[in-house]
């Protein structure tokens, strides 16, 4: 969304917001965490279409986050995690609507995991 916004000064003597981070705030690189990153690129996503957003911005923003998402269910399953790249897939979907991130190697993925979960 930054891509896109305005950055204009302001009052600092009057800040609209602060930040302080502390240790329950501070990001951990985290595979548990990747859902969570899925959902926030789909929503940016799926903002930027509601917004029409020019072609070259949200081109890129599509293919980033495909490919986030392909990536994140590939090591999902690197480390035997099918039940961490079913919740991948699952925060890439905005009203059961996941054909906008849907490149070959995401459909390819997702017809071995089911595959995979209905033969064990």
């Amino acid at each position: 969304m930054a891509c896109v916004g305005k950055i204009i000064p302001g009052d600092m003597s009057k800040p609209v917001s602060e930040y302080h981070r502390h240790s329950e705030n501070t990001f951990f690189l985290d595979i548990d965490r990747k859902p969570d990153m899925v959902s926030a690129m789909a929503d940016a996503c799926y903002w930027a279409q509601r917004k029409r957003l020019s072609g070259r911005v949200l081109n890129v923003l599509i293919t980033e986050t495909r490919s986030y998402i392909s990536n994140s269910v590939a090591i999902a399953l690197q480390a035997n995690r099918m039940d961490l790249a079913w919740k991948i897939i699952k925060a890439a979907l905005k009203d059961g609507d996941l054909i906008i991130f849907a490149n070959l190697r995401l459909i390819q993925t997702i017809a071995w995991l089911c595959r995979r979960t209905i033969l064990d």
